[in-house]
């Protein structure tokens, strides 16, 4: 604390943001919620958005400098040209920090950072590293490698996505695990708790499932769909499937049919994602999430904050949240481990009431002012090494 107090008073950590846009996801949210809430007489601080502003651009505090992308043609040429407009802003503007979030603004802003030889650059690591293998033709992942060598500081938000750093090389003097805190969800305006559940056809005892994921295959819809099917004959209860998230138009079409080739088109409904997503939490009795991969998973966050008990495969950081004994941790891709867990969440009232409880005491450790006050203390502590 005495480093922290050792800083002039009048004079404030300007720090710059770096990432894509404010689209709706986990980062995206965690980020606003973040520099809404720094101390603004501690932190100047601006954001610089590299693609689009996004669906949640209007929540950002007002005293926050924000540079939208000065070209924004169809070319990725645009991306090169962006590059030394934001370049020039930050020799300009010459920010004690840069913060990088995800992929792109991190090759984005790292070499910015660099080439201004700005001591303090920071890459916020917010999943597991199976983009860079998706990427063949390009190598992002020697190119990250180059960057994690000349950065100051690697955030991640999960112990699984730490591993994943020190095995590309990162060091692990480095690397600092800061859990998300939970934001909550958003009230739907104008949609009562009745209206939605006659919308999403669901009657009176209807035990409700939500998939709170958007629509990409790395999230394994399919799997709750095919166990969906077997699950009907194995019990009487009537059931809901929600799937809540939006993505590529095929790939729900293509859930879609299968859902109507199995004939099992009353179990499920499909809704595009949206901030207003508080509604949808208190009708649901469990969450599940049924990806093959994750780093820390948003969605399990605000499920066991709310105190819903969660299925969870057990990928990437999954079981820092969800274990056996505030849900169900399952095995990757396991129809049968999902049946029983869906089965048993719906037969055993009093199993998943305590599970329900202890999701809530779980959910301690993702405290929002906590992410805030980890972020605060390591800018401070950047700036008096």
């Amino acid at each position: 604390m005495s480093e922290i107090k050792s800083i002039k008073k009048n004079k404030k950590i300007h720090i710059s943001y770096f990432i894509g846009s404010l689209g709706l996801g986990g980062t995206e949210k965690q980020l606003i919620k973040l520099l809404n809430s720094l101390d603004k007489k501690q932190f100047k601080i601006d954001l610089h958005l590299l693609d689009e502003k996004g669906d949640l651009f209007e929540e950002l505090d007002n005293s926050i400098k924000v540079y939208l992308p000065k070209f924004k043609f169809k070319l990725k040429l645009k991306h090169l040209f962006n590059f030394i407009v934001n370049y020039y802003r930050v020799k300009k503007t010459k920010p004690d920090i840069i913060h990088c979030f995800l992929p792109f603004a991190y090759l984005m802003g790292g070499f910015i950072g660099l080439l201004n030889k700005n001591k303090n650059i920071i890459m916020s690591r917010r999943s597991l590293n199976n983009y860079q293998k998706k990427l063949k033709l390009f190598p992002v992942r020697k190119i990250e490698n180059f960057l994690h060598k000349r950065v100051r500081l690697i955030i991640t938000n999960a112990i699984a996505v730490k591993k994943n750093l020190i095995e590309e090389g990162a060091s692990e003097k480095k690397i600092k695990v800061i859990f998300n805190g939970f934001v909550k969800p958003k009230p739907c305006p104008n949609e009562t708790f009745s209206i939605l559940k006659n919308k999403l056809g669901i009657k009176k005892n209807c035990f409700v499932f939500l998939v709170l994921a958007n629509l990409i295959p790395y999230k394994n819809h399919k799997l709750v769909i095919e166990a969906t099917e077997r699950l009907i004959n194995l019990t009487k209860k009537e059931f809901k499937i929600i799937f809540l998230g939006s993505g590529k138009s095929d790939y729900q079409k293509s859930l879609e049919e299968l859902i109507k080739d199995k004939k099992i088109q009353k179990y499920f409904s499909f809704n595009d994602k949206t901030v207003h997503t508080h509604n949808f939490f208190k009708i649901s009795n469990v969450g599940i999430s049924s990806s093959f991969e994750e780093g820390l998973s948003n969605s399990l966050i605000e499920f066991i904050s709310l105190g819903i008990p969660t299925i969870a495969t057990k990928v990437g950081g999954n079981s820092e949240i969800t274990n056996n004994k505030n849900g169900f941790l399952i095995e990757s891709n396991n129809i049968d481990e999902l049946i029983n867990a869906m089965k048993n969440s719906m037969l055993n009232k009093k199993l998943l009431q305590k599970k329900a409880i202890r999701s809530k005491k779980d959910s301690k450790k993702f405290s929002l002012n906590k992410m805030i006050s980890d972020h605060s203390t390591l800018y401070n502590k950047l700036i008096t090494k």
